[in-house]
């Protein structure tokens, strides 16, 4: 029998529905749901919304008792197969039904979506690798203060402090079968994982390459801060006093579909300047013909391989790469017809990101990840004054036993200065060493770019 597949509970960039539409493709039966009652971005066409009901159990202290006497309108949500579990957020408040499901024999996998496991002060060390600031807007000087776990757990997933964004990777690194990830987000993870993959229908797109003399470019932040919104009106200002031709248009919480129509129109996007690799925008920006000015860190987020043609930008070449491609329309032609290359692909299609997913079970069941990190014990300190639940680093030294680091950090005393107590002597001898001779170094961790197969 086939089984039924479960993906929420949090709709960034309606993934959750992209998603199921790949499941479904293949002929699953899928389910989906919210936490939020409404979606200025986009129509929520999902089977469950679930802000009642979650925050009919924001006391929960006892999981397995409650999910075990749901009233009928919920019993459905334990009757999938396999859960995928979006931004940290699943059917309860804190992932307290990760444990649960899985001794119901459910197969769990986490997809965080970045904010939800990167706390600023690791980003800050991580983009400043990569020539990225991280936004100062977007630090938040607020402390854990109590050791209690649940207090971390009842708060809400996109909570700013350090134990929170610790509690969430530690959940899904425990409990999960599977986490897709990228370096450029999981930066204090320490179990090895697997590339996350944006899935993406360009069915819906005509693509059309205009091919203007005087070049329309496209800005839509969702958050001015960290898309540097600011650095790129100043250097489109600069630009516009040494008389270079262009027209601008500046979009900001508008619904998607608008943003869609849009971008027909447009000649050039400049979607962020950011570590990592442009997501459903810059997708999105391709697949209607645009040339794309984004960020395409190629060892921050190494994966999809395929080489991305995204112009990468940070505050210091945004002037200079802006101002070639104004003035230079082959150029502005080129880069367009280069993301539509890439978009016919069908790298990101819903399917073929529905199977991946599949495999990646596969994948993690044989030990076969993508990424093995290592830069939480290397570069990551709690903020001073921030109180980590002693749970938190059991359970660290608990994913280390079970699968393992780096030689490098078992020889050295990192490992002992993050768990003190909860890492004895004797149970160092215990963690197995991963095996890195045919991997390469990647962004503090190893990344075996074999391993990955995008498709069947």
């Amino acid at each position: 029998m086939q089984k039924k597949i479960f993906i929420g509970t949090t709709n960034v960039g309606n993934n959750t529905v992209t998603l199921a539409q790949g499941f479904r493709e293949l002929g699953f039966e899928v389910g989906t749901a919210d936490i939020d009652k409404h979606n200025k971005f986009y129509d929520l066409n999902l089977d469950f919304h679930l802000a009642g009901f979650q925050n009919s159990f924001k006391r929960i202290l006892d999981a397995e008792k409650y999910l075990k006497n749901l009233s009928r309108s919920y019993q459905k949500l334990l009757d999938y197969d396999i859960y995928i579990f979006m931004a940290s957020n699943s059917l309860l408040p804190g992932m307290l039904d990760i444990p649960v499901l899985k001794k119901m024999g459910k197969t769990v996998i986490s997809l965080p979506l970045g904010s939800d496991i990167r706390h600023h002060e690791s980003a800050k060390t991580f983009n400043a690798q990569y020539g990225h600031d991280y936004p100062q807007q977007l630090i938040s000087d607020q402390r854990n203060t109590e050791n209690k776990i649940i207090s971390l757990a009842l708060k809400g997933s996109y909570a700013p402090t350090y134990s929170k964004k610790l509690y969430n990777t530690r959940i899904a690194e425990n409990y999960a079968d599977v986490m897709l990830s990228a370096p450029c987000s999981n930066m204090l993870g320490v179990r090895p994982y697997i590339a996350g993959l944006l899935p993406f229908d360009s069915s819906i797109y005509t693509p059309k390459v205009c091919r203007r003399d005087k070049p329309v470019i496209f800005h839509a932040p969702t958050s001015r801060a960290f898309k540097g919104t600011d650095i790129i009106l100043e250097t489109l200002e600069q630009l516009e006093r040494e008389g270079i031709p262009f027209d601008f248009f500046l979009a900001e919480n508008i619904p998607n579909k608008e943003v869609l129509k849009a971008l027909t129109e447009c000649d050039i996007v400049i979607d962020q300047i950011a570590c990592g690799k442009s997501g459903l925008f810059g997708l999105e920006a391709m697949a209607s013909g645009c040339a794309l000015l984004g960020c395409n860190d190629e060892y921050a987020q190494p994966f999809p391989f395929e080489a991305h043609p995204t112009i990468r930008i940070t505050k210091e070449n945004l002037y200079n790469e802006l101002k070639t491609l104004l003035t230079n329309k082959s150029l502005r032609i080129q880069k367009a017809e280069q993301g539509i290359e890439y978009i016919n692909k069908q790298l990101h299609t819903p399917k073929n990101v529905a199977r991946y997913t599949l495999k990646a079970i596969t994948r993690a069941a044989q030990g076969n990840y993508d990424y093995y990190p290592t830069f939480y014990f290397e570069h990551t300190t709690p903020p001073h004054g921030e109180v980590v639940p002693d749970h938190l680093l059991s359970l660290t030294s608990s994913l280390l036993q079970q699968y393992g680091t780096s030689e490098e950090l078992l020889k050295g005393d990192l490992l002992r200065k993050q768990l003190g107590k909860f890492l004895s002597e004797g149970n160092i001898k215990k963690i197995p060493t991963w095996d890195t001779t045919s991997k390469v170094r990647c962004s503090w961790g190893w990344w075996d770019k074999k391993s990955t197969d995008k498709n069947d």
